[in-house]
């Protein structure tokens, strides 16, 4: 790669790994990215990631940690299947099938117990990438705080460099890179453990607009700014007559509208949730995402939270998991703390976009499919938007699921749509 630097964008590289779950989280915060990452919902997780060079106390300490929630991942999954399958009988007056066992069920059960995985849960992850990029990860990685991140960054700076060797002299960070890569987008504050945490159920998940965002008018106009040609009418007819004429066009739940001018909009949310849905939200690229992680709180699945045995097995789980990252922490190895935070741990994740992606998340993530946590924060995104932008959503056709917005054929499922069964169930 010679001469100017954007000639890098022109090399593409694919590359496969198998990180913690902490690492992935930061290799996967960029724009320019094509990645698929081992999915929570129909695979098991069954590997922590235990360094090796760690003394026999330290070791001790987070082989506790993991193994406390480790067994809960497990036994939890048991528990939650049964009365699953009950509720299938008691709608359908019959057994499940192996099938729908399996592609029903299953997935649905993995969705609850993914709360008790820990961020040094080992995934998978498939990047297609330009050498542009893979420089931004390996410098971001160099960069890192947690020491973790930097041995992937040493790895991922082998991989690069022993394959695109003119790259080699780019990975190294800079006292730049240095200052804007140590943990500003993934905020863990340690000091602030507690052994005695707080546990609360989704109804406490609470999406909202911040008061930054554009207002109605002011989306209006920047939508009628970018038009090319503009009509001889009121400024405010011709905005909203476009935005139903290109919305009508649409025949399901497809990104197409951040290809509008609708993307030239502006709005930030502010969303309490789990780290394991922050988790998934990062994903969504056109966005600026900002996470403060809250280790004395957790978000649990409702189904363990009303359930008296299921929910003292996982608080004794979580009093246990908040010792041993005290320790930890108070050893000095923080590091190694962060690697036992489950993803039931609660966040503070700020997310700016355009209305266009916004929208896209929402029905996205609203369909039958879709994770309980992360439907709910999509149905609280749109009532969001229909209260601060009644006029614009009132004529966006919207696919999701509720009667109180403006929609076609019901609640969309993936799994309906002809030819995308098995697909979907590797892909999301």
């Amino acid at each position: 790669v010679l001469g100017h630097r954007n000639i890098a964008e022109q090399s593409p590289m694919m590359i496969s790994m198998a990180v913690p779950l902490i690492s992935a989280l930061s290799i996967q915060d960029e724009t320019f990215i094509a990645s698929q990452e081992r999915s929570t919902r129909y695979v098991d997780f069954k590997e922590n990631y235990v360094p090796p060079e760690i003394d026999e106390y330290t070791r001790s300490t987070l082989l506790n940690g993991y193994g406390a929630l480790s067994s809960i991942y497990n036994s939890l999954y048991e528990r939650i299947y049964d009365l699953y399958d009950e509720d299938f009988k008691r709608k359908n007056g019959r057994n499940p099938s192996e099938q729908e066992g399996k592609n029903i069920i299953r997935p649905s059960v993995l969705d609850q117990t993914r709360s008790f995985l820990q961020m040094g849960a080992m995934t998978s992850l498939v990047l297609q990438i330009s050498a542009r990029t893979a420089e931004n990860i390996g410098r971001k990685l160099l960069s890192s705080n947690n020491k973790y991140d930097q041995m992937v960054g040493v790895l991922f700076d082998t991989v690069v460099s022993d394959n695109v060797p003119s790259l080699s002299t780019h990975l190294e960070p800079d006292e730049y890179n240095k200052e804007i890569y140590k943990k500003e987008r993934i905020a863990i504050d340690l000091s602030k453990i507690n052994k005695k945490p707080r546990i609360k159920n989704l109804e406490k998940i609470l999406t909202k607009i911040e008061d930054g965002s554009q207002t109605e008018e002011q989306m209006i106009n920047s939508v009628y700014y970018q038009m090319p040609i503009k009509p001889g009418r009121n400024k405010k007819e011709v905005v909203l007559d476009y935005l139903k004429r290109i919305s009508s066009k649409r025949q399901g739940k497809y990104d197409d509208l951040n290809d509008s001018l609708l993307r030239s909009t502006f709005l930030q949310l502010n969303i309490n949730c789990s780290l394991g849905t922050a988790r998934d939200l990062w994903r969504h690229r056109l966005s600026n995402r900002n996470l403060a992680v809250n280790v004395n709180e957790y978000f649990i699945p409702n189904v363990v939270y009303e359930n008296k045995g299921m929910y003292d097995t996982v608080r004794a789980a979580f009093l246990d998991v908040n010792q041993n990252m005290r320790k930890l922490y108070d050893k000095g190895a923080n590091s190694e703390a962060e690697l036992l935070i489950p993803l039931a741990t609660a966040v503070n994740l700020k997310m700016s976009m355009s209305l266009a992606e916004a929208i896209f998340i929402a029905e996205n993530r609203s369909t039958s499919e879709a994770h309980p946590e992360y439907k709910k924060i999509a149905y609280q995104i749109l009532d969001a938007l229909r209260n601060k932008y009644p006029s614009l959503m009132n004529e966006i056709k919207v696919f999701i699921g509720d009667t109180g917005i403006k929609r076609e054929g019901g609640e969309y499922s993936r799994t309906l749509k002809p030819g995308l069964d098995e697909a979907n169930k590797i892909l999301f």
